[in-house]
C-alpha cells in the first residue's frame, strides 16, 4: 500500500481514513480477552476454595484420629485395642469429666465423646443425662477402630459438601500398634 504524502511529508486524508476503526477492534479484542481471563481467574479462585475447605477436613480428620489413639494411650489399664474397639457401638456412657470412672468406663467415654465429635449427634451419659458433646467436626461423619493382632485400625469417613460428587466419601485411615 502506498501511503500519499502532501509536500511537507504529512500523510494525506485518503490513508486517514483507511486507519479509523482499527483500534475500536483492537480495543474490543482485547476487551474480550480481559474477560475470558476475569472468567478463567473467578474459577481457579471457586476451586481454591474448594480445595481449601477439603484440606481442612482432612487435616480435622488426622487430628480426630490421634486424638483417640492418645486418649487410648493415656488409659493403660484398659490400653488394649480390643477394649476400645469393642465400644463401637455404644450411644450412651458415663461423663468421666464430672464422675469417677473405670477404666472401661473411661474407654467407653472417651469412643462415645470422640464420635460425637466426629458426626452431629447430640450423646448424653447415662448418669446425669447430660450432653457430652454437640459440636461436628466432619459432615456425615463416622469413625470406626478395630484391633487385631496387636494393630490398632482408626477409620474415619465424610463427605465434602462442596463436592462435585456428593455421595463421594472420603476416608482417613490411621493403623498402628499400642
Amino acid at each position: 500500500m502506498s501511503i500519499l504524502k502532501t509536500s511537507q511529508g504529512k500523510p494525506t486524508m485518503h490513508t486517514l481514513k483507511r486507519q479509523q476503526g482499527y483500534s475500536l477492534i483492537e480495543v474490543l479484542v482485547s476487551v474480550v480477552v480481559l474477560a475470558v481471563g476475569f472468567l478463567g481467574m473467578t474459577g481457579l479462585q471457586a476451586r481454591s476454595l474448594q480445595s481449601s475447605q477439603n484440606s481442612v477436613l482432612r487435616t480435622q480428620a488426622a487430628f480426630l484420629s490421634y486424638d483417640i489413639l492418645e486418649k487410648m494411650r493415656g488409659n493403660p489399664t484398659a490400653n488394649t485395642a480390643a477394649a476400645y474397639a469393642g465400644k463401637n457401638g455404644i450411644t450412651e456412657a458415663t461423663n468421666c469429666l464430672t464422675t469417677s470412672c473405670t477404666t472401661d468406663q473411661l474407654a467407653a467415654f472417651d469412643v462415645l465423646s470422640w464420635k460425637c465429635t466426629i458426626n452431629s449427634i447430640f450423646c448424653k451419659d447415662s448418669v446425669n443425662n447430660n450432653l457430652i458433646s454437640t459440636t461436628s467436626e466432619l459432615p456425615n461423619g463416622k469413625g470406626t477402630i478395630s484391633a487385631s493382632n496387636g494393630k490398632v485400625t482408626i477409620a474415619i469417613e465424610w463427605s465434602e459438601e462442596r463436592s462435585s460428587n456428593p455421595t463421594a466419601r472420603q476416608s482417613f485411615v490411621l493403623e498402628t500398634t499400642l
